[in-house]
Formats: structure tokens, sequence, C-alpha cells
């Protein structure tokens, strides 16, 4: 099923839009949810992070929250995507951990390259001043 299925054109046809309305807003903000974690996976996975674990417990979540679609009372759905959401915030953290980590990498990587940069210039002018002062 897809979010466009709920529209006020057709729900309004027999009832109040405003239950359908309330069904589709919590669905779309879980579904925002997931396609953002999704999004921040495959970054990850590009970058050469192992994200084979995460990616099948966002699977599993997703279908999890794929269920509440079968139903349409305000109230099932919310008690059904509630350990979703449960689930995608403790999987964001996880996410944000591994980011946080290659954000420590990159910065020690870079003051690394730095060190070895200015060393090596060092290395290269102290060589030069040994050559001048053998010629002299």
């Amino acid at each position: 099923a897809k979010l466009d299925l709920i529209n006020r054109d057709s729900c309004t046809r027999c009832h109040d839009y405003g239950r359908a309305g309330k069904i589709k807003e919590i669905l779309a903000d879980t579904d925002a949810r997931i396609q953002s974690l999704e999004q921040e996976l495959n970054r990850l996975s590009e970058v050469g992070t192992n994200v084979d674990e995460y990616q099948g417990q966002l699977f599993s979540l997703r279908n999890r929250f794929h269920r509440a679609f079968h139903t349409v009372k305000v109230e099932r759905i919310l008690e059904q995507t509630g350990p979703v959401l449960e689930g995608l915030d403790s999987l964001r953290e996880e996410i944000a951990g591994i980011e946080s980590s290659l954000g420590q990498r990159k910065f020690w990587g870079s003051v690394t390259i730095a060190l070895l940069v200015v060393a090596s210039i060092l290395f290269f002018l102290m060589r030069k001043t040994y050559e001048e002062e053998e010629k002299l």
C-alpha cells in the first residue's frame, strides 16, 4: 500500500477525513524516518563501512511498519508504529556513533598527514643545509 491511497478526495466520499488524515500523518512521519536512515546507511556503505547488520534491522523495522497499513484504526496504528519508531531511534543512535567515529578518524588522519608534511619539509630543509655546509 502507498500513502497516496489516503487522500481527502477518496476518503471523504464515505466519512470525515480527520481520522484518515491522522493515520496518513503518522505513517508519513515513520516512512520519512525509514527513508532517511536508509540514505544514511547507503552513504556509510559507500565509504566502506560494513552496515549489513543495520540494513537487516532497518529491513525488519520497515516490514513491521508496513503491516500497520492493514488497519484503519488510529489507536492500532499508533500501537504498531510505536515500537517501530523506538527501533528507528535506536538504529539512528548507532549510526550516529559510527558517523562520530568516522569524523574522529578523518580528523586524526588529517592531523597525521599535516605532521608528516611538516616533518618532510623540515627534513628537506635540514638536508639542504647540510649539503650547503659540505660545499663550504
